[in-house]
């Protein structure tokens, strides 16, 4: 029986069995000149004359006029898909110091959700297991637009900064995007992250400073979220929701734009829990605001990180800031964290409930439920 494989592994394929040549990898266009599957350059690179779409979709050698899509590709080498059935993607190639214009490519794709909101909706609904509104909140629903903050894997036309995100995105077999902002609220980078529940390696990959520039050009602060919102969210009397990692801050957005809850802010990283502490606290003083923040760190963590970073955030705040600690379902590990007791309720209005219920006076300890 034939293995499965994407039909756009090409350039995969091809830079396993050295037909192309790493140093030619691109993000985008056609990556010219490298051996053909026929083998009418006689094996010798200097005479290739192939070029390979960099979406590994097509090919065509300019030498003996074959081209087609992979499966012409497998048939011209006598191969199945057997053999590439475990190849790993080609890595991304971008020159070094040849940024990427992130707000612009994060743009583009915002400009054209229809393209990528069912996938995101599945991944959310199938892989996390989140309640059916709760989805809805997140990615939009007709004419309502998705939380601009998460993004997914798109084809077609698209500008040339955002082909070259996405081409990233699907290299690197991760297909959910998330906006990482600096304190003005512009993108600056982005969290790439599984969209299936057999995703190997590590669930979420940065992009590389070398290619969105190094954080101290902004401050050095990246959070998921608005700053300003949460403020104007203060300003409301509304609850404003403080997490760590993407998922939870999907979740938290997702409440927020149900209106369950007043804005979201989260932590790409419990290390950077306390200077996003500082800098909502330096944004309400400012304004001359208390606020009222529910704190939701990670349970479970190893030396409980996820737990001492938030105490951290949570000194940030003054006498006149109403924190307080909202407890979340711990598994058989001792480990919970919003995102998975959203896959344990039924609605976003019983999260919400379950959140907003445990106000509870300033300074309290933090708390858990198993």
């Amino acid at each position: 029986m034939l293995a499965p494989v994407r039909s756009d592994r090409i350039v995969d394929a091809a830079l396993a069995v050295g037909l192309i040549s790493p140093r030619a990898l691109r993000p985008a266009g056609w990556i010219r000149g490298q051996r053909c599957p026929s083998g009418c350059d006689g094996g010798r690179p200097r005479q290739g004359a192939c070029n390979y779409a960099a979406d590994g979709g097509r090919f065509h050698c300019h030498r003996c006029g074959l081209k087609g899509d992979f499966v012409t590709w497998l048939l011209a080498r006598g191969e199945t898909p057997d053999r590439y059935a475990d190849t790993p993607p080609a890595p991304p190639r971008v020159q070094r110091g040849e940024r990427l214009d992130v707000a612009a490519a994060w743009a583009g794709l915002q400009a054209s959700p229809g393209r990528w909101r069912d996938a995101v909706g599945a991944w959310a609904r199938d892989v996390r297991g989140w309640p059916p509104d709760l989805v809805a909140g997140l990615v939009g629903q007709g004419a309502r637009p998705p939380v601009d903050d998460v993004a997914g894997f798109a084809t077609g036309r698209l500008p040339g900064p955002t082909l070259t995100l996405v081409e990233r995105a699907r290299r690197l077999g991760r297909h959910v995007l998330l906006a990482l902002r600096d304190a003005d609220g512009q993108v600056r980078s982005v969290h790439l992250r599984h969209h299936t529940a057999e995703g190997r390696g590590q669930k979420t990959l940065a992009l590389p400073q070398w290619l969105t520039g190094p954080s101290a050009e902004w401050g050095g602060l990246s959070l998921f979220g608005r700053l300003d919102a949460a403020v104007e969210a203060a300003r409301r009397r509304q609850v404003v929701l403080l997490v760590e990692g993407g998922p939870d801050y999907l979740v938290a957005a997702a409440l927020a734009r149900l209106g369950l809850v007043g804005a979201a802010l989260g932590a790409p990283s419990c290390g950077e829990l306390p200077r996003l502490g500082a800098a909502l606290a330096g944004r309400l003083a400012d304004a001359g605001l208390a606020g009222e923040i529910g704190l939701i760190p990670h349970r479970g963590d190893a030396d409980q990180a996820g737990v001492k970073a938030m105490v951290a955030a949570r000194t940030a705040f003054g006498p006149r800031t109403r924190a307080f600690w909202v407890p979340v379902p711990l598994d058989a590990d001792g480990r919970g964290d919003l995102a998975s007791a959203a896959a344990s309720v039924r609605s976003a209005q019983v999260l919400a409930a379950l959140v907003l219920a445990a106000r509870t006076p300033s300074g309290e300890k933090p708390r858990a439920s198993g």
